[in-house]
């Protein structure tokens, strides 16, 4: 992710660097920033966050607002703007630029607002130990951040609308790891997922599960390559042992079953059909 300033008070410092190509500015001690927008990369390009520099007599404007967030839906606390109280939700129109805001429930929001919302970057504690730090839209997470669990499951990664989605890791508190493409919280496309005793799959995903084409090793040494469907071996495929035997043919459900052949480590070889894993000949 990049960042883009817009200075006010900045000293130019140019001259005092060895390469003339350079344009760099430094920013003074005690220099307030808010995000202007938030521009969203691709798979070619980075993110980039404008920001822009808060003069001195705009600095009082930082809102500090007791408020809902508004997708938890809770009561309406009484509101701090600009060190004034508000006891109705107009409070919540006029805060912009950075600021708190804590629910009665104990949630907190520390970081940026626009119109009244959660708009920039910002993080988020729940009390029910919950957290979120990363970019905000419209009241809700959205962009790159960092998802964190009261069970000591985190997420880092892209999130839209409040939930992980498109391109992210996710680690889970037991020692698993998937790092790959998700669609509404769920494992979707391709992916890479390693479990905490060493055996990982590397491939297609659908609704969480291993579907399409990939390939699973096993911590004890042996391999299947090809068709998944419903989070088993279905359709062509190639299954390998630690001892160096390989099937190669159909599969039905995790198990040998249609036409395939069986090559053993002394190069005997057993072609046929198979039926629920077992040799019919």
């Amino acid at each position: 992710m990049l960042c883009s300033i817009e200075v006010i008070s900045g000293k130019y410092i140019r001259s005092y660097t060895h390469d003339i190509n350079e344009n760099e500015v430094l920013l003074l001690p005690g220099t307030h920033l808010r995000v202007k927008k938030i521009d969203y990369g691709s798979s070619v390009g980075p993110s980039v966050i404008h920001l822009v520099e808060i003069p001195n007599e705009n600095r009082n404007k930082s809102a500090s607002v007791h408020n809902p967030i508004s997708s938890t839906n809770k009561s309406v606390e009484n509101a701090s703007v600009n060190g004034e109280i508000y006891e109705d939700r107009s409070a919540d129109a006029k805060a912009s630029g950075d600021g708190v805001r804590i629910c009665s429930n104990g949630d907190r929001y520390e970081g940026d607002f626009m119109n009244g919302k959660m708009h920039g970057y910002g993080s988020l504690s729940c009390a029910n130990g919950y957290t979120y730090m990363g970019c905000w839209i419209a009241d809700k997470p959205y962009g790159n951040g960092i998802s964190t669990w009261p069970n000591g499951n985190h997420y880092e990664g892209f999130h839209e609308s409040g939930k992980i989605h498109h391109c992210g890791t996710y680690c889970s508190v037991k020692g698993d790891k998937y790092e790959g493409n998700f669609i509404d919280g769920k494992a979707h496309g391709k992916g890479l997922r390693i479990w905490a005793d060493g055996d990982q799959y590397e491939g297609e995903f659908k609704d969480d599960k291993k579907h399409g084409y990939g390939t699973y090793t096993y911590a004890s040494g042996g391999k299947y390559k090809g068709h998944w469907a419903n989070d088993e071996m279905n359709g062509m495929g190639t299954l390998e042992w630690p001892s160096g035997s390989y099937y190669e043919g159909s599969f039905k459900n995790g198990k040998r079953h249609g036409i395939g052949k069986l090559t053993f480590v002394n190069g005997r070889v057993q072609y046929g059909t198979w039926e629920n894993d077992k040799f019919i000949g």
